[in-house]
């Protein structure tokens, strides 16, 4: 999607930034791959760049497109994600243990000797 979004982007800044321009759904879809030559495919890539502030669309009346070019489309940096996903994996790695989950291991573990010791002391009382 960043491809199309780039090529429209650049086709639309090509006519300038100083106010909207009329553009056929033709003009506009010229950019995209063959396979992706539609409308659907126009109408999502014209509110991606609306919402990352790249260009104003004033009006559509059926094949006729009002649109002001207001930026170059800039595809997000991949080292910010590359970084997320370092960091999620070295919070993966480390394990967390939280205050409740000690009382609970604390708890399970005191039983459990008390149990063992009340077993123990119970065989010694039958032996002797």
């Amino acid at each position: 999607m960043d491809d199309i979004l780039i090529s429209l982007s650049s086709l639309l800044y090509s006519y300038g930034t100083d106010g909207y321009k009329i553009f056929y759904e033709d003009e506009l879809t010229e950019v995209f791959p063959e396979d992706l030559r539609n409308r659907d495919t126009l109408e999502a890539a014209l509110k991606k760049l609306v919402a990352d502030g790249c260009a104003d669309v004033k009006y559509v009346r059926g094949e006729v497109f009002c649109i002001a070019a207001l930026k170059k489309y800039e595809p997000p940096e991949e080292i910010e994600s590359q970084n997320a996903v370092e960091n999620e994996r070295d919070e993966l790695d480390e394990p967390k243990l939280n205050a409740n989950r000690v009382y609970i291991y604390a708890a399970v573990a005191a039983f459990l000797g008390g149990m063992l010791g009340g077993c123990v002391t119970a065989i010694i009382a039958a032996v002797v």
